[in-house]
């Protein structure tokens, strides 16, 4: 987060915690579903995977539950996803079909599809060029 804390999933007891980078324990939330992956953007919005859904839900920096955002409309109701990676305020989301690029700002939705027959669902990086990695 901007002021240095950061914020995990508990995905056994599907809480997110939020601690201290001297890991001073801060406050912790149950989030329904909460078993994937995580990422902070620009402006200290906690976007948090669940398991089983094209969504996620949205928690401001105090963990108060702003809602849940649908990032593939047309996607079957169970959808893998398990890592996330927010870079300015472009969220990275790696699927086991596809990795999208959810924009926060105005809601747009990309997918970008293997050339090959396979799955995205060991981790996701992107570098200083924009260039986006996928662990397969």
């Amino acid at each position: 987060m901007s002021n240095g804390d950061l914020v995990s999933v508990d995905a056994k007891h599907e809480k997110v915690i939020k601690m201290r980078s001297t890991r001073e324990y801060l406050a912790e939330r149950h989030v329904h579903g909460a078993t994937r992956g995580i990422s902070v953007c620009m402006d200290d919005r906690i976007y948090v995977l669940v398991e089983g859904g094209p969504y996620m839900h949205l928690l401001d920096s105090f963990l108060n539950n702003l809602g849940t955002i649908s990032f593939y409309r047309n996607q079957p109701s169970k959808l893998d996803c398990r890592y996330l990676l927010c870079i300015e305020n472009l969220l990275h989301i790696s699927c086991d079909d596809a990795v999208y690029l959810l924009d926060v700002q105005n809601g747009n939705v990309t997918a970008i599809q293997s050339m090959e027959n396979s799955v995205y669902g060991l981790g996701i990086g992107v570098d200083a060029s924009d260039n986006v990695f996928v662990a397969k």
